[in-house]
Order: C-alpha cells, then sequence, then structure tokens
C-alpha cells in the first residue's frame, strides 16, 4: 500500500511541475544567464491577467 501511494504521489508531482509555465522567467534569460555564476532571485510587486471564467 505504500508503495502505490508513493506512486501516486510522485506521478502527481511530475505532471504538476512539467504543466508550470515560464511566466516569469526573462526571454534572454539563457543569454544573460551563461555569464553568471550565481543568479539572485529577488521578489518583485507584478499584476497578472489571465483569462476570466467562463
Amino acid at each position: 500500500m505504500k508503495k502505490i501511494n508513493l506512486s501516486i504521489v510522485l506521478i502527481i508531482s511530475f505532471f504538476s511541475s512539467y504543466g508550470q509555465t515560464s511566466l516569469f522567467v526573462n526571454p534572454e534569460f539563457s543569454e544573460h544567464g551563461n555569464d553568471h555564476e550565481i543568479i539572485a532571485v529577488i521578489p518583485f510587486e507584478t499584476t497578472i491577467s489571465l483569462r476570466p471564467k467562463k
């Protein structure tokens, strides 16, 4: 039973992480990221406008 629960959790977490978007990634990140050894993640203020539910 524990193996089944673990398998279900792993499958759900895989599909959850696969479904994430790159909404917060700078389009030029691959160009700028190669020049740095350490990249800081800084919180910022943003507004997201998603499609309304129908």
